[in-house]
């Protein structure tokens, strides 16, 4: 992750010492409560993220019930141990993810590009 992090931003960026969440949907979230009532994509945690964007669709199992249950208290802001056991149990070290695997963009154009050159 680190390394595919910081060939998209061509900075040195060390992804790494903190837990990650990455998920989508953000414009499913509920408005914040700010002097315009705007909405989650509208916040200071937004404007201060770097955002990618995933190419592959993936759904989670209808019988994964352990998934629903985790992404449910996500969802409403429910972080028990039960989610952090979750998160534990699911990290990844990035020496164990090899670099094809995940390749991001900032732009339309380099995805484009990249596609072009498959």
């Amino acid at each position: 992750m680190s390394e595919a992090v910081a060939a998209t931003l061509k900075k040195p960026l060390h992804f790494g010492g903190m837990l990650t969440i990455l998920f989508d949907g953000l414009g499913q979230l509920q408005p914040i409560r700010v002097v315009e009532d705007g909405h989650f994509f509208d916040s200071y945690v937004i404007r201060g993220s770097i955002r990618i964007t995933l190419t592959l669709r993936q759904r989670q199992i209808a019988t994964d019930t352990h998934s629903q249950a985790f992404l449910r208290k996500i969802r409403i802001g429910i972080t028990d141990d039960t989610v952090v056991q979750y998160i534990m149990q699911h990290r990844r070290d990035d020496r164990d993810i090899p670099l094809a695997v995940m390749c991001s963009f900032t732009s339309r154009t380099e995805v484009q590009d990249y596609i072009h050159v498959l």
